[in-house]
């Protein structure tokens, strides 16, 4: 799970699934990191996962907003498609052996694009304070 303003990876649990508690553990930890108390929307794109009764429940449980995409066009959740394009790029995260192995390159991998890649066009833009919203130690590594 990226922040949206941050730009940084907050969130992230590997599994060999795609069932919803695997988002919840993401979700949860995401927000364990969050240090702002204002209202939160989660936007995210149409898998099945994300619609179904049991995730709106997650929804609920932590008072959170959710907006999702109208389709499968992947410009309605553009940073998203980019993080997970950096990831499977930049890093090669892709035909990966096993999932040991994809949670310590995903884990690298975060910490790289959260600590050494660059921000500077956020960095210009942004107020010091989103900016710096994810500094702790915590978000040194998503997974």
């Amino acid at each position: 799970m990226t922040d949206a303003y941050a730009r940084k990876i907050v969130g992230c649990h590997l599994d060999n699934n795609m069932k919803i508690k695997v988002v919840e553990k993401s979700l949860v930890q995401a927000l364990k990191r969050r240090s702002s108390t204002t209202s939160l929307v989660y936007h995210f794109d149409c898998c099945l996962q994300y619609c179904s009764s049991e995730y709106q429940k997650i929804h609920k449980k932590y008072n959170i907003q959710y907006s999702m995409t109208d389709g499968y066009d992947s410009y309605q959740n553009a940073q998203a498609k980019r993080v997970n394009e950096v990831l499977k790029m930049d890093y090669r995260l892709i035909n990966l052996r096993n999932l040991a192995e994809a949670i310590k390159l995903i884990e690298e991998s975060i910490q790289i694009h959260n600590e050494k890649r660059p921000m500077k066009f956020i960095e210009h833009f942004m107020s010091e304070k989103v900016v710096n919203l994810y500094q702790d130690e915590s978000y040194n590594s998503a997974c």
